[in-house]
């Protein structure tokens, strides 16, 4: 009985923790794949090449499917400018606050 409860949970645990998403490092490296792949189908293309275009274009689905297989996000650059935005407010109040701390109050 207490090894059927232990497979059970083991099985759940693989489960829940296949279908969690991909981790951001993964989704940015198909999304950089992808980008790769896209810019060597347009030489294929500039190369009058229509079988490596067709093996790029192939590639590409693949990793698309695989993308989206992963639950990445879709990036969109409005969300990456106003991240951008934030971290740039952050680093310049953190530049105020040592820039007071290191000249005790003068600056």
């Amino acid at each position: 009985m207490r090894v059927a409860l232990i497979i059970a949970s083991g099985l759940v645990l693989f489960a829940s923790s296949a279908y969690a998403g991909a981790t951001p490092v993964q989704c940015s490296l198909i999304e950089r794949q992808i980008a790769h792949y896209t810019g060597m189908a347009e030489r294929a293309n500039e190369l009058d090449n229509p079988m490596w275009e067709q093996g790029m274009k192939q590639h590409l689905k693949l990793l698309k499917g695989r993308h989206n297989a992963l639950l990445c996000p879709q990036s969109d650059a409005v969300g990456n400018r106003q991240r951008a935005a934030q971290a740039a407010e952050v680093l310049k109040m953190a530049g105020r606050a040592a820039l007071s701390f290191f000249t005790m109050g003068a600056f």
